[in-house]
């Protein structure tokens, strides 16, 4: 059954739609038509989330949240649609149609993901790969979900659908249809930054405001969290200036070190006299990580680690409804954003030598990573294949004890001692055939970041997935085309330093920012709620293993699972990830397989 707002686009041929039609049955169903009159786009669609336009033979629509474009502008092909709509502020879908030709692209981090699969020969588009899986009746594929037993998967394994013949869309790229050919050329590439942090802060400035402003002109009443935290509490400041009313919400912390609170008293004070609504809710009184994931919903078309929060999301969302919020926005996808990464150094340093061994030496002191250690990841030199190939060869080792500089093409995947020796095999397999795939970027420091962003776009997608599912839609700015682009347009060195925290939002942002979160070098962690909530429901957790529908597949072995002591510093050091990875996967494919616990 298609889910709100999901799609399909067609090619502009004689296609048998009775699979697509049958998939939207349940639901009221758009259909917009090519300029020949055939199906383009079936969807059960939101009226407010769509903006369709015809110039003749050429036809776009944007699906999702649009804003206005800063200039009015002719497109003359698809390719002009894939492209221009960048200066376009919001999270949206981009499709064209014109002389048979079809282009449909999704966003750079993935929030608006699309996915492609074939028909009987014919590709079809859309926007959720488990619609596709029930049109072409594709099965869950044993790769894809032994892949999902890591948590951060290399760029070129990260997006994998779980059925076999359903591929992703890479960001970047777009899909286009030229009668039953497909192809996937790029639309975007990382700007490679040179501005001045003066001059690229500026413009950051404005794409944020136009990414909030974008969801105020949609949205009479908004709600948004409010953590006092770096990321949230400049989307706050500029949605009370922006929309009717906004209802902000906070959850105090349980961690005795958490002094968010101190910075969402003072967000608050500037706020004052602004149509500003304040809810506050004790963390503790939410459900804990764990808590309910076993019989939660799930709405998601892959295995997510947003599985294990969704159960505190939906919690606190009727609240917010109440209220008489239709769109909360988040300040997920910030740390990804403005957290400058170490890695970005790796290629400053054959330009800028100086100044990357400046910094090296400040992340050396702040992770304690030994001379040695950070002379290695500076001079390792490995293609993207070569590295794929070595990580492939080394998977199942154990993991340092300590923390060490993670400069490759990708963070080393942590394997679990649980999986199987299928399993294993399996990814090896992957590893290997994905090491010919092209890199994100020509440069190892631009594949890591872009390859963080998309990461933070795949598990904040699941969370936008989760609240409309919820009945409250929500929305991440900082994880908009425009914002990414902006912030990337920024030189690394002005972005990535151990001497200074998220300097970007402060050159852009430091006369709405109250004084003290200027100041602020700290940040919540939220590791007390991860670890009592595997420790409180660890029991419930367990009997996942019991009639496993991962056992059953051959991928895990349930009792060395059973045994395992996550007390063990290694196991804590290198196991806390694989077993979120593993539950979640497990939850995922029994509800799949109509076998929930």
């Amino acid at each position: 059954m298609a889910s709100p707002g999901s799609f399909v686009v067609l090619p502009d041929t004689e296609v048998d739609t009775t699979a697509v039609h049958k998939a939207f049955a349940d639901g009221p169903t758009t259909v917009l038509k090519h300029p020949s009159g055939r199906p383009w786009i079936v969807g059960n669609l939101i009226p407010d989330q769509l903006r369709a336009s015809d110039e003749g033979h050429l036809k776009w629509a944007l699906i999702g949240d649009a804003g206005s474009a800063p200039r009015p502008t002719r497109y003359f092909g698809c390719t002009d649609v894939m492209s221009e709509t960048l200066e376009i502020p919001g999270s949206f879908h981009a499709i064209a149609t014109q002389h048979g030709e079809v282009a449909a692209r999704g966003t750079i981090a993935g929030i608006r993901s699309l996915f492609w699969a074939e028909l009987d020969g014919t590709p079809l588009i859309s926007d959720r790969a488990d619609l596709l899986a029930e049109i072409t009746n594709a099965p869950l594929d044993d790769t894809a979900l032994a892949l999902r037993l890591i948590e951060f998967l290399p760029a070129s394994l990260q997006r994998v659908p779980p059925w076999s013949g359903v591929r992703a869309v890479p960001g970047g790229r777009y899909a286009r249809i030229d009668g039953t050919s497909m192809s996937l050329p790029e639309w975007w590439r990382h700007p490679r930054g040179r501005q001045s942090l003066t001059d690229g802060s500026a413009a950051f400035r404005d794409a944020l405001r136009d990414a909030v402003a974008a969801r105020c002109d949609k949205h009479a009443v908004l709600s948004a969290d409010l953590s006092g935290g770096m990321d949230s509490t400049p989307l706050c400041l500029m949605a009370s200036e922006q929309a009717d009313r906004l209802i902000t919400y906070t959850s105090v912390g349980i961690d005795a070190a958490d002094d968010d609170q101190r910075y969402v008293r003072e967000a608050g004070e500037l706020m004052s006299g602004r149509p500003v609504r304040s809810l506050t809710q004790n963390s503790g009184d939410l459900p804990i990580l764990f808590e309910g994931v076993t019989n939660a919903p799930v709405p998601f078309d892959e295995p997510t680690i947003s599985l294990l929060s969704q159960p505190r999301q939906r919690a606190y969302f009727p609240e917010l409804l109440r209220e008489g919020s239709r769109l909360h926005l988040t300040g997920l996808g910030g740390d990804h954003v403005l957290w400058g990464l170490p890695q970005l150094h790796h290629s400053l340093v054959t330009r800028r030598p100086f100044t990357a061994l400046r910094a090296m030496r400040g992340y050396a002191i702040l992770r304690r990573w030994s001379p040695g250690e950070s002379a290695r990841a500076l001079t390792d030199r490995r293609t993207y294949r070569r590295w794929m190939q070595d990580t492939s060869r080394d998977l199942g080792r154990a993991a340092p004890l300590r923390a060490t500089p993670e400069f490759g093409w990708s963070v080393s995947p942590k394997w679990p001692t649980w999986a199987t020796q299928r399993a294993l095999e399996l990814v090896r397999e992957a590893f290997e055939a994905a090491s010919t795939y092209e890199a994100l970027s020509d440069t190892r420091s631009e594949h890591f970041e872009l390859q963080a962003i998309m990461h933070g776009g795949q598990v904040v997608r699941a969370f936008e997935h989760a609240g409309r599912a919820a009945g409250l839609p929500c929305a991440s700015p900082y994880l908009d085309d425009r914002v990414i682009n902006a912030a990337l347009s920024v030189a690394p060195e002005d972005r990535a330093t151990p001497f200074e925290f998220k300097p970007l939002i402060k050159a852009a942002l430091g006369d709405l920012l109250p004084s003290g979160l200027r100041e602020r070098r700290t940040k919540a962690d939220g590791g007390q709620i991860s670890h009592r909530g595997r420790q409180q429901h660890w029991s419930t957790i367990e009997r996942l293993w019991n009639d496993s529908a991962l056992a059953h597949r051959n991928l895990i072995d349930p009792e060395t699972l059973s045994a395992a002591d996550f007390n063990d510093p290694r196991l804590r050091k290198s196991g806390a990830e694989p077993i979120n990875a593993t539950v979640v996967t497990e939850i995922w494919t029994r509800h799949q397989q109509g076998n929930p616990l």
